[in-house]
């Protein structure tokens, strides 16, 4: 009868109802069949959890990080690839630094879940894309994609011809004015070139040369200032230096062309920008003319001819210099830019030329405090450097544009 009436209290309490066995219903087992198998579910009064209408702290963590990793995921999703001249057969846009050509199965680090070109364009135009030439995963600027495997090739042939185009700017180590002047004032030939490699073998050139006229998609031509035929730096670095790939050298050449250095000692400076045992207080910004598509090849010939690497060059340059300014100055990315694009007409259009303008995260750590100087003077030889980045146009095109309605967009 105690035990009973113990019984009785508890499941009065609980809300159980007790029969005249003395057994509470909450505790009773109840068995459910689930084709052969069955389960077995006991609510015992002294194990059965009970419920609350506020969340535990555990489940409102794990919903936290699931909410955000959505929120991560969707703004991969949203990301939008800049367009900066659309046509039906092909399309320029302005690549992002940090962004793949597209899905490599075979990478030692596996397939990325990062988003890539290929898929994001095709995603944003609801075309697929052909690529027509490739920019390395930290190199922004102009790429060129197709929308058929038939123009593509097209394409990739103008692009190998002796006319075409392409410039990069680069941000790279060392104070090249000694250089580029020499390469302006002096020869030692009767086509007024200059050696200037260290054994004398030829393969690194200074001459006298003007920076490339640039002609954007309207064809309004961009000019250059203060560079006439008695500048001191109005020279270029012809590098003609073999690239292995695969095991096979392969002829490589690319043209350099000044636009600014900086000693940042000169310039008086204090120790809160340039303290550090590896940090290099000379800078320069080229603008380089690649006469071959080799791997790497301007990171290459920059630190092989010039002793110049590329700041945030993780794999030809320092990386003690790159987390200096990574960490310090905010210029976390390679210091590439495919500024400018031209190739042959593709009939019936005119011919293909592009301006990418230089993206933010480029220019801006170099705008302030005392490297501010050193982007203005490149400005100032290349104004068109001052074009602020822009988007063709701010939806999709879809796949049914066709050539009638460009002349409506």
């Amino acid at each position: 009868m105690l035990i009973h009436l113990l019984l009785s209290i508890y499941a009065a309490i609980n809300g159980g109802v007790v029969d005249a066995l003395g057994f509470s219903h909450t505790s009773i087992s109840s068995v459910r069949h689930h084709g052969d198998r069955r389960y077995s579910k006991t609510a015992s009064l002294l194990s059965a959890p009970q419920k609350s209408d506020a969340p535990s702290s555990s489940s409102s963590s794990a919903q936290d990080v699931q909410d955000v990793a959505k929120e991560k995921t969707t703004q991969h999703k949203r990301q939008r690839i800049p367009v900066l001249s659309y046509k039906d057969d092909y399309v320029i846009v302005s690549k992002p630094t940090g962004m793949t050509m597209h899905h490599n199965s075979n990478s030692r680090w596996g397939r990325s879940k990062q988003p890539v070109i290929e898929t994001t364009i095709k995603k944003q135009l609801s075309r697929k894309p052909f690529l027509v030439h490739r920019l390395d995963h930290r190199t922004s600027g102009a790429l060129l994609l197709a929308f058929d495997s038939e123009t593509a090739g097209k394409l990739h042939g103008r692009l190998r011809q002796p006319d075409a185009t392409k410039l990069y700017v680069a941000l790279v180590r060392g104070d090249l004015r000694d250089k580029f002047k020499i390469a302006a004032a002096g020869s030692n030939d009767m086509e007024g070139n200059i050696d200037l490699s260290v054994g004398g073998d030829g393969s690194v050139i200074g001459s006298s040369g003007r920076i490339p006229l640039l002609v954007d998609g309207n064809n309004e031509e961009q000019e250059t200032k203060d560079l006439d035929a008695r500048s001191e730096y109005n020279s270029k670095i012809t590098v003609n230096l073999p690239i292995k790939i695969d095991g096979i050298e392969k002829e490589a050449q690319t043209d350099f062309f000044f636009l600014s250095s900086m000693n940042l000692d000169d310039e008086g400076t204090g120790d809160d920008i340039t303290e550090g045992p590896y940090v290099t207080k000379s800078l320069s910004i080229l603008l380089c003319r690649p006469k071959t598509g080799r791997t790497h090849q301007i990171r290459r010939h920059a630190v092989r001819a010039l002793q110049s690497p590329i700041i945030g060059d993780s794999e030809h340059g320092d990386s003690r210099v790159n987390r200096f300014w990574r960490e310090r100055i905010g210029f976390n990315r390679l210091g590439l830019h495919c500024f400018y694009l031209k190739l042959s007409p593709l009939p019936p259009d005119d011919e293909i030329s592009c301006i990418a303008p230089v993206m933010e995260d480029f220019k801006s750590p170099l705008q302030y405090d005392e490297l501010s100087m050193l982007w203005r003077e490149a400005e100032r030889i290349l104004p068109s450097l001052q074009l602020e980045p822009y988007d063709e146009r701010g939806g999709t095109f879809g796949r049914h544009y066709r050539k009638s309605n460009s002349k409506d967009k």
